[in-house]
């Protein structure tokens, strides 16, 4: 593997060095393999940097590895002659080209990260875990090298994040995801409403509470998970609730049952806004199901063995406001019970996520700004100004 890896390296570092022949632009490359298409916090961030920076453009590279072929391509073009002409590189996730290759010196790397808080283990916490990457491998790939800046969202994240990236803590920086000024914002989630609504009138249905119910994806034991979600489905009361399953597009086609509603064209974080109760198993959403003060209940059947294969930054037991049940017979009873302290989760959300001043305002893009207002600096102390 070593040498594979180094021979990989080698042709990807020929290859990055004629690109750097190229000179740079007044470029903001936005990098991220957590989907095919930009994520909100991509979007909004492009949008105010074309706002607050004038004359810079921004390209926003997205493309997951389930096809490694055709990862590899949009690796090695466009994306690192994207990167290699940038002036900053803003991450969500770990990027390759950036940890691995050198960089001009006056490249500026922002990671994002792309949850909220700190819930589940990630990174360099999980090496050789289950769940997560070889130390071996990791080493090799140098993964998650190269930042100058990592953003978390809550200062309750620093030590955690300094720990899954491998990084000293004064490194990390508190600044919300931009998403949370749309979290904050009641015309945003007033206008989303009305959007789901619209195209799904069945939930018009007053008499009627929406469950939305949002699992993490595992990398292994996919069967089980199935199992454990249809035998949620067929436990729910659909006399008194509408239940929303958003789930990884790899198992939807498994889980279609008329009873529910399998979102399309909407994701998890809009649909919170036709919510009024979130269920997940150890899914990060929670963090914005807070800040919009939902009722949140942990359905997790599996919480020993997820425990010891991945493991959490916070118990989920002693340091977590929201009722945790192992079976769904536990789960029905405490929804149908109402076993959520609201004003806990609200307490939770603050702790947690540094909310904009104007909080529910929505005028000013709060947390969106002072991203590009730091990669505005980054990037002029990197160049002598």
């Amino acid at each position: 593997m070593k040498h594979i890896v180094s021979i990989g390296k080698g042709i990807l570092s020929i290859i990055y060095a004629l690109y750097k022949c190229f000179p740079q632009k007044k470029k903001i490359a936005l990098v991220s393999r957590q989907s095919d298409s930009p994520g909100v916090d991509f979007e909004m961030l492009a949008r105010q940097i074309e706002k607050d920076m004038p004359g810079y453009r921004c390209v926003i590279l997205c493309k997951k590895t389930d096809h490694r072929l055709a990862f590899l391509f949009h690796m090695i073009f466009p994306q690192m002659f994207h990167i290699a002409t940038a002036r900053a590189v803003i991450l969500d996730t770990y990027c390759i080209a950036v940890s691995l290759l050198s960089h001009r010196k006056n490249l500026c790397v922002v990671q994002i990260w792309h949850a909220l808080g700190a819930y589940k283990k990630f990174g360099r916490s999980i090496l050789d875990k289950e769940e997560g990457t070889s130390s071996g491998l990791a080493e090799l790939m140098k993964m998650h090298h190269g930042y100058d800046v990592i953003l978390a969202s809550g200062e309750s994240a620093r030590a955690h994040f300094a720990e899954a990236f491998g990084y000293p803590e004064e490194k990390i920086r508190i600044n919300p995801l931009p998403r949370t000024d749309l979290l904050t914002s009641n015309a945003w989630k007033k206008e989303t409403k009305e959007k789901i609504l619209a195209d799904y009138p069945q939930l018009h249905d007053s008499g009627k509470r929406v469950i939305l119910y949002a699992p993490t994806f595992r990398k292994t034991e996919e069967a089980e998970q199935i199992r454990k979600i249809k035998e949620l489905i067929s436990n729910l009361d659909y006399e008194h609730y509408h239940v929303v399953v958003s789930c990884h597009p790899l198992m939807q086609d498994q889980l279609k049952d008329e009873r529910v509603i399998l979102p399309g064209g909407f994701g998890s974080m809009e649909w919170l806004c036709a919510s009024d109760i979130f269920v997940t198993d150890y899914s990060a959403l929670l963090y914005e199901a807070a800040i919009m003060e939902k009722e949140i209940y942990l359905y997790a059947y599996d919480i020993r063995n997820y425990i010891s294969e991945r493991g959490f930054y916070i118990d989920p037991y002693k340091d977590l406001p929201f009722a945790l049940a192992e079976s769904p017979e536990e789960l029905i009873r405490m929804v149908q019970a109402g076993n959520c302290d609201r004003n806990a989760v609200k307490q939770f959300a603050r702790e947690n996520v540094m909310l904009p001043e104007d909080n529910g305002s929505g005028d000013e893009p709060v947390c969106t700004k002072n991203i590009v207002n730091l990669l505005e600096q980054l990037i002029s102390r990197k160049n002598g100004g």
